[in-house]
């Protein structure tokens, strides 16, 4: 069951208004040229949120694509020097807010794990995500 929070966070994060941050895409990137795609759970006080994020390198930046199953998506861009990634999404509506999604490539780029943090009309949630890539399809039934 959505909890209202957890509802906004992924709103927030999945229903992005294209915010813009500082920076791009250094050399020696673990997001390979053309994108890639992660699975798995954003753990937002306590509630496991299936998720598929799809990032891709666009004019120096990363633009980011999160869907969460049976519930909302959203687009947003972000950061990436290195190995540390930085996205933030904002999403309007009736609880407007915002979610950032902090993390770092591990083995080779195929992992990113890090915290994620949402505030909105009902508060501020935090938590953290772990992401793997994978084929599109994959879910966590099998």
């Amino acid at each position: 069951m959505w909890t209202r929070t957890a509802l906004a966070a992924a709103l927030l994060l999945l229903a992005s208004s294209g915010c813009a941050l500082l920076g791009g895409l250094g050399g020696g990137s673990a997001l390979p040229e053309g994108g890639a795609t992660y699975q798995g759970y954003l753990d937002i006080d306590g509630q496991d949120l299936w998720t598929t994020v799809r990032l891709a390198p666009y004019q120096g930046q990363v633009a980011a694509e999160l869907v969460i199953r049976d519930g909302p998506s959203a687009a947003g861009m972000g950061e990436l020097d290195g190995n540390h990634l930085h996205v933030g999404l904002d999403y309007a509506g009736d609880c407007a807010g915002r979610i950032v999604l902090r993390g770092e490539f591990q083995a080779g780029g195929s992992e990113i794990s890090g915290v994620v943090q949402a505030a909105d009309c009902t508060g501020r949630s935090s938590g953290r995500f772990r992401l793997t890539s994978r084929p599109a399809d994959v879910s966590p039934d099998g």
